[in-house]
């Protein structure tokens, strides 16, 4: 600690006597005047506050990256270190100087030092020529070893640079890793490229400012497990995603301004049917994982195989390889897509809850709205309310539903109540799904049950 102290001190003292702009006052005494330039030579009187204070040209913020004179902590810049500077400067060199020019001369500074992280991480290896990047999805999710898997790979990190390295351009391909069991790595392979720039919170496509707050923040923007989207919510992610820049007002600014994006995209699903649209989506790329076995869980893969990954995409950057896929790889999507295609996103659902959901134990005991809660927790959806999962904590059996009716099934799989409109709808197409499934059949000895707590006994449907 003392050997810490001693290093401090050395560091945050001056390094040589300041030469400040002054004004003559009474008595014709001189006075230190409050302007940029006094801080500015403040700040150069300290190697730390010279050296250390940075522009992060990505997140577009000013760091401490070193003990200054005032706080040890590091990090951003705040409101607080501006009061903190204030407080030295007018102990130690006795003169005020105002909160604006203290954020001039820190801005000037800063931009001084200026880095870019992710380009920190992207040119700390040079390339060994050992080609790794057009397999990326191969080697670490088991994907088919095939020509197709080869080119969205390359054109995806081809795109990361692009949206790194220049300021605007258009890039719209969009991978969708699927693989049908948890815990394969999805995620994991997109977050280890850039750990600290990856994002896979949910998203709502535009529909408020916080989207665009992390868009800006992030270089790789997951759009976790989708799921069946119909043709209006295509059109809407299509929209979103084709955008190269966002104009939006930043906290605290007074007017919108235009931001260009430096991120890409990449989706994750745990079930084929995601799409629901008729002719080629061409922003949608599907990888099958799971495929083949690999070598290790992306999660042990070697730091170093991932550093060699972004700088091999650097130099097909740099030879200016394309950020669109070729004509050949496009005739073959429309076949690819069919398989990812869901006819009926509703007939799914339906389907779903009738020969897959498990119910937990006590299920009977439950009120309606505590049945769908463990219905969205088991399905990995949100609960209603801004519920936690742990507020549903549960055993779950190796039991389907055994009993259930239309309007039952339209509440737990679409929030929809008897009273509400289109409701009609739905439970007629539950019901159709229902006397056509050779699995379930009218019940008849009792009539009607008590299909959850606190319900009228109703007329219903049984397993077989």
């Amino acid at each position: 600690m003392k050997d810490y102290q001693n290093k401090l001190s050395q560091t945050t003292q001056p390094t040589f006597a300041p030469a400040f702009r002054t004004r003559k006052g009474r008595g014709d005494k001189e006075y230190v005047i409050s302007s940029p330039y006094n801080v500015g030579k403040v700040f150069e009187f300290y190697e730390n506050i010279f050296t250390g204070i940075k522009y992060n040209e990505f997140e577009k913020t000013i760091e401490i990256t070193k003990a200054v004179p005032w706080s040890k902590e590091k990090g951003l810049w705040t409101n607080e270190q501006t009061s903190l500077c204030i407080a030295f400067i007018d102990e130690k060199y006795r003169f005020t100087p105002r909160k604006e020019h203290i954020e001039v001369a820190i801005t000037a500074l800063a931009k001084k030092n200026t880095y870019h992280p992710i380009k920190q991480r992207i040119e700390s290896q040079k390339w060994d020529g050992k080609a790794r990047g057009e397999r990326y999805f191969i080697d670490l999710l088991g994907c088919a070893d095939n020509s197709y898997n080869r080119e969205i790979a390359k054109v995806w990190l081809t795109g990361l640079m692009a949206r790194i390295y220049l300021r605007k351009v258009k890039f719209e391909v969009v991978p969708i890793l699927i693989d049908k069991r948890q815990g394969t790595g999805k995620s994991t392979v997109t977050k280890r490229l850039l750990p600290n720039y990856h994002t896979d919170s949910e998203i709502k496509f535009g529909k408020n400012d916080s989207d665009y707050q992390k868009i800006q923040a992030n270089a790789i923007i997951e759009l976790g497990e989708l799921k069946g989207m119909s043709k209006t919510e295509i059109e809407t992610v299509k929209s979103f995603i084709s955008s190269d820049s966002d104009t939006y007002r930043e906290p605290y600014e007074r007017k919108a301004t235009p931001h260009p994006r430096h991120c890409v995209f990449i989706g994750t699903a745990n079930k084929k049917s995601f799409l629901k649209d008729s002719g080629t989506e061409r922003r949608f790329f599907p990888i099958e994982c799971g495929v083949n076995d690999v070598e290790k869980h992306p999660m042990e893969v070697e730091e170093d195989y991932f550093l060699q990954v972004l700088a091999e995409a650097k130099v097909w950057f740099n030879n200016y390889e394309p950020l669109t896929p070729s004509k050949e790889l496009m005739n073959q999507l429309a076949d690819i897509q069919e398989d990812y295609k869901v006819e009926d996103v509703d007939k799914e659902i339906i389907d779903q809850l009738l020969n897959e959901f498990q119910i937990v134990e006590g299920w009977d005991g439950l009120s309606q709205y505590e049945q769908r809660q463990y219905v969205l927790k088991q399905l990995g959806e949100p609960l209603d309310n801004a519920q936690s999962y742990s507020d549903y904590p549960s055993t779950q059996t190796d039991c389907l539903l055994q009993v259930t009716s239309p309007n039952h099934i339209a509440y737990l799989g679409f929030n929809q109540k008897p009273t509400q409109g289109g409701k009609a709808l739905i439970s007629q197409k539950i019901r159709d799904h229902l006397d056509n499934d050779d699995g379930w059949k009218k019940g008849e000895n009792p009539s009607r049950k008590r299909l959850f707590k606190g319900g009228t006994p109703v007329s219903y449907y049984e397993r077989v």
